[in-house]
């Protein structure tokens, strides 16, 4: 009797911790995980070869997320930047012997954005980098429905901020 009580208990308990859980797409394989389809194919193409040119160079493991909506599994997951840490962390972005993950995050209907960054990035791209990069280069993109060219000029500046930081920390 009592173990059916225990057991009963356990089951409760773990259906619990799993509605309280976010819940995370599984990512598809490639820096590019356009779930709301909001990239054109030819923006696509250029995105991919640029995020593979910076893994090449061992600047950063960037990754691209885009969703309708941040799934309301629990309470605090409304918020862009704590749901894409999650995500970014469910993933495992970045090399694990140097943390060096990005991931670019839009939320299509909430109109949310987030730069989330491992610890080895955070030296070169702090959070005030982080949102001066969504405001001037990806926002006013999205602002317009090229949600595409908003995540090239995000790239792009990303790549030239590390290559610069980088370099002058080697010195």
């Amino acid at each position: 009797m009592i173990k059916i009580i225990l057991v009963g208990t356990v089951i409760m308990a773990s259906a619990c911790a799993q509605k309280d859980k976010p819940e995370f797409p599984k990512p598809n394989g490639t820096p590019i995980n356009d779930f709301a389809n909001l990239i054109a194919h030819e923006d696509s193409v250029v995105i991919d070869s640029l995020i593979k040119r910076i893994y090449d160079d061992k600047l950063a493991e960037i990754v691209v997320c885009t969703m309708d909506s941040i799934p309301k599994a629990s309470v605090g997951h409304s918020d862009a930047l704590r749901y894409g840490t999650e995500l970014f962390n469910s993933w495992g972005i970045g090399r694990k012997d140097v943390n060096d993950g990005i991931l670019f995050f839009i939320s299509k209907y909430d109109k949310k954005t987030a730069l989330c960054t491992g610890l080895g990035i955070e030296t070169y791209l702090p959070d005030s980098t982080c949102g001066r990069i969504l405001d001037n280069y990806l926002i006013p993109h999205f602002k317009r429905g090229n949600v595409g060219k908003g995540f090239i000029a995000g790239v792009m500046i990303t790549q030239k901020i590390l290559q610069q930081r980088k370099k002058s920390a080697a010195f």
